[in-house]
């Protein structure tokens, strides 16, 4: 992925014992993304190494935390990956338009071959995804900077 200065797109998911599914979501996915943030609630398969194998190379860290519920630990991810872009962003100015994918990992998302991604401005985005034999969109791509939640 070619990356502007100005616009970076950060994984954002939590996964558990996501071990038969994990690499095609991300296989399907690192085209898209420049970083990543994934939160891993108790996983006792190998989920962990999977992700951090798939990702190599690309800026992300993978945190450990306890499952408490689905909100309060997606909003987890969604702070972690603000975190990461903040961190990636230093210097850079107050001019970033940054954005958190979020995505399920028995879900993939579907780029034409040769997709290149263009310089978002919108809010959020929905985008076409896929899970086992449905297609649908919903709101997936979502401003950094917006105080995007989950209840």
């Amino acid at each position: 992925m070619t990356t502007t200065a100005a616009q970076r797109v950060c994984l954002s998911m939590i996964v558990k014992d996501e071990a038969p599914v994990i690499g095609r979501c991300l296989q399907a996915l690192r085209p898209f993304i420049d970083c990543w943030c994934i939160v891993d609630t108790g996983s006792s398969d190998a989920t962990p190494a999977l992700i951090e194998r798939q990702l190599a190379g690309l800026p992300g860290t993978l945190h450990r935390r306890p499952w408490r519920n689905f909100a309060h630990n997606r909003n987890e991810a969604l702070d972690l990956g603000r975190e990461l872009l903040s961190s990636l962003a230093a210097g850079a100015g107050a001019d970033r338009r940054d954005y958190l994918m979020v995505i399920d990992a028995d879900e993939t998302l579907e780029l034409p071959v040769g997709y290149e991604r263009p310089m978002l401005h919108a809010a959020a985005y929905e985008l076409e995804m896929r899970f086992a034999e449905m297609s649908y969109a919903r709101p997936s791509l979502v401003a950094a900077a917006a105080p995007w939640r989950y209840q």
